[in-house]
Protein backbone atom coordinates (compact mmCIF):
# COMPACT_ATOMS: atom_id res chain seq x y z
CA UNK A 1 0.00 0.00 0.00
CA UNK A 2 1.43 3.47 -0.81
CA UNK A 3 0.89 6.91 0.93
CA UNK A 4 0.84 10.19 -0.58
CA UNK A 5 2.74 12.42 2.22
CA UNK A 6 3.36 15.95 2.68
CA UNK A 7 6.10 17.07 4.56
CA UNK A 8 7.56 20.76 5.68
CA UNK A 9 11.28 21.57 5.40
CA UNK A 10 12.61 24.00 7.42
CA UNK A 11 16.13 25.08 7.86
CA UNK A 12 18.01 28.52 9.40
CA UNK A 13 20.94 27.24 10.23
CA UNK A 14 24.38 27.64 7.42
CA UNK A 15 23.00 26.82 3.85
CA UNK A 16 19.63 27.01 4.08
CA UNK A 17 18.97 26.61 0.39
CA UNK A 18 21.49 23.79 0.63
CA UNK A 19 20.25 21.89 3.90
CA UNK A 20 16.75 21.48 1.90
CA UNK A 21 18.15 20.25 -1.12
CA UNK A 22 20.13 17.23 0.79
CA UNK A 23 17.11 16.48 2.41
CA UNK A 24 14.81 15.96 -0.49
CA UNK A 25 17.75 13.96 -1.91
CA UNK A 26 17.69 11.32 0.80
CA UNK A 27 14.31 11.48 1.64
CA UNK A 28 14.27 10.76 -2.51
CA UNK A 29 16.66 8.27 -2.51
CA UNK A 30 15.29 6.50 1.55
CA UNK A 31 11.47 6.82 1.37
CA UNK A 32 10.46 7.05 -1.89
CA UNK A 33 9.12 8.94 -4.80
CA UNK A 34 9.21 13.14 -4.03
CA UNK A 35 6.43 14.21 -6.61
CA UNK A 36 6.16 17.70 -6.16
CA UNK A 37 8.41 20.32 -4.25
CA UNK A 38 7.00 23.67 -3.62
CA UNK A 39 8.84 27.26 -4.10
CA UNK A 40 10.76 28.02 -0.95
CA UNK A 41 9.55 30.92 1.77
CA UNK A 42 11.87 32.85 4.07
CA UNK A 43 9.76 33.33 7.50
CA UNK A 44 10.33 34.33 10.54
CA UNK A 45 11.13 31.73 13.87
CA UNK A 46 8.60 31.23 16.11
CA UNK A 47 8.57 30.70 19.88
CA UNK A 48 12.07 32.64 19.86
CA UNK A 49 14.03 35.88 18.32
CA UNK A 50 17.11 33.86 15.73
CA UNK A 51 17.67 33.58 12.43
CA UNK A 52 15.13 33.58 9.87
CA UNK A 53 13.60 30.29 8.59
CA UNK A 54 13.66 28.69 4.71
CA UNK A 55 10.96 26.77 4.29
CA UNK A 56 8.92 24.39 2.06
CA UNK A 57 6.82 21.56 1.17
CA UNK A 58 7.31 18.22 -0.20
CA UNK A 59 5.11 15.35 -1.92
CA UNK A 60 5.91 11.92 -1.14
CA UNK A 61 4.81 8.35 -2.70
CA UNK A 62 5.67 6.22 -0.43
CA UNK A 63 4.95 2.48 1.55
CA UNK A 64 6.27 3.71 4.84
CA UNK A 65 4.09 2.64 7.44
CA UNK A 66 3.47 6.79 9.17
CA UNK A 67 5.57 6.36 12.55
CA UNK A 68 8.27 4.27 10.97
CA UNK A 69 8.49 6.88 8.12
CA UNK A 70 8.49 9.46 10.96
CA UNK A 71 11.75 7.37 12.44
CA UNK A 72 13.14 7.39 9.28
CA UNK A 73 12.74 10.80 8.62
CA UNK A 74 14.50 11.79 12.40
CA UNK A 75 17.46 9.58 11.25
CA UNK A 76 17.96 11.54 8.11
CA UNK A 77 18.06 15.25 10.30
CA UNK A 78 21.06 13.61 12.44
CA UNK A 79 22.60 12.04 9.20
CA UNK A 80 22.63 15.61 7.83
CA UNK A 81 24.40 16.78 11.27
CA UNK A 82 20.79 18.06 13.31
CA UNK A 83 21.42 18.23 17.14
CA UNK A 84 20.22 15.18 18.91
CA UNK A 85 17.91 17.31 20.86
CA UNK A 86 15.41 16.59 17.97
CA UNK A 87 13.99 14.06 19.76
CA UNK A 88 12.18 16.61 22.14
CA UNK A 89 10.26 18.25 19.62
CA UNK A 90 10.94 21.39 20.99
CA UNK A 91 11.26 24.44 19.00
CA UNK A 92 15.30 25.02 18.40
CA UNK A 93 17.21 26.23 15.56
CA UNK A 94 17.31 23.85 13.21
CA UNK A 95 19.66 22.41 10.28
CA UNK A 96 16.88 20.86 8.70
Amino acid sequence: MTHKVLIGLGSNLGDRELNIKKAITLIQNQLGDVVAISNLYETASWGYDDDSYLNNVICLITKWAPLDLMSALLEIELKLGENAQIVSFIWLERLI
